[in-house]
């Protein structure tokens, strides 16, 4: 390796070292939030599939002509909360990522992908777009589906005491006349949600919710059977989901865009910057270039 690729292989690393250092010490306070998103949006997609699991269920019950259909209905809830808490519990203790140096080879481009590849926030920012859509469009399904039948059975049981066992007959009559509209429901629900997630963070923030939540409540009153209901049902829980998964989204882009600025940090190209980085390299295990030429370089 000549002496002049040296010089040019210390300086880009010595630069993007510096670089990584101050990225990672300023990342390190952020990683804290960002495990605690990693961790809800974990919590939300396991809590809609376990929804959208028992209302399928649910279906399969009134299907049957049983008097458990209640049951399954309020279980199906109750085991989406239940999951939704223990997800958080249980992730918001994992996948802490220490900064280490990573182990340089000498060759310029493999080591300047090496230091890349050890940015902390890179990995939990795989996992954070991963999981973004699942995050959002999951619990919006589940919601659609579960959500209906539940205040109905709420609303009877608190005016006219009605027990599980009664309701069932009523779950069975609302699957035939309007288990469309819940379809319906759960389609554009989960439409807005991946629409969400295709948007900017400043798109998010300007998106007319109001009108998108008024749209969806619209075209589901227009497929039901029953519309008077579906529309003094749909304005108990509509808005409130979306006004809600927006704001959550909104809330955790804007911490990731705090958190990827701050791996863009930059610094001036100057050698002593450079040289602090370069000196806590252990050469010794580097193949080339070797100790020799960082001496040179102080020099």
């Amino acid at each position: 390796m000549s002496s002049a690729y040296r010089s040019a292989y210390h300086h880009l690393v010595g630069v993007r070292l510096a670089e990584m250092k101050l990225a990672r010490e300023t990342v390190e306070p952020l990683l804290p939030r960002l495990r605690s998103i990693r961790a809800a949006r974990i919590a939300r997609a396991l809590a809609g599939g376990v929804g959208i699991a028992g209302a399928i269920m649910t279906a399969v019950c009134a299907c049957l002509d049983g008097y458990g259909v209640t049951y399954a209905l309020l279980g199906s809830g109750a085991a989406a909360l239940t999951t939704y808490v223990l997800a958080r519990l249980l992730f918001a203790f994992g996948g802490a990522h220490e900064w280490t140096l990573p182990k340089l080879t000498g060759e310029l481009d493999a080591d300047l992908s090496r230091i890349e590849s050890s940015n902390p926030f890179r990995p939990i920012a795989r996992d954070l777009q991963a999981l973004e859509v699942w995050s959002t469009t999951l619990p919006l399904a589940a919601l659609s589906l579960l959500m209906p039948l539940t205040l109905h059975y709420g609303a009877l049981a608190l005016v006219a005491q009605t027990s599980p066992a009664s309701f069932a007959g009523w779950i069975r009559i609302s699957l035939v006349i309007v288990g469309h509209a819940h379809l319906a429901l759960a389609g554009l629900a989960v439409a807005f949600g991946r629409k969400l997630t295709k948007l900017t963070g400043e798109g998010i923030a300007s998106l007319p919710i109001h009108r998108a939540w008024a749209r969806t409540w619209a075209i589901t009153n227009a497929v039901s059977a029953v519309p008077v209901l579906t529309a003094i049902t749909g304005l108990a829980f509509i808005p409130f989901m979306f006004v809600f998964m927006r704001r959550r989204l909104m809330n955790e882009r804007s911490a990731i865009e705090l958190a990827e600025e701050a791996t863009t940090a930059r610094i001036a190209a100057d050698a002593g910057a450079q040289l602090e980085a370069l000196a806590e390299v252990d050469w010794a295990e580097v193949a080339a270039p070797e100790a020799p030429a960082l001496r040179a370089l102080r020099g």
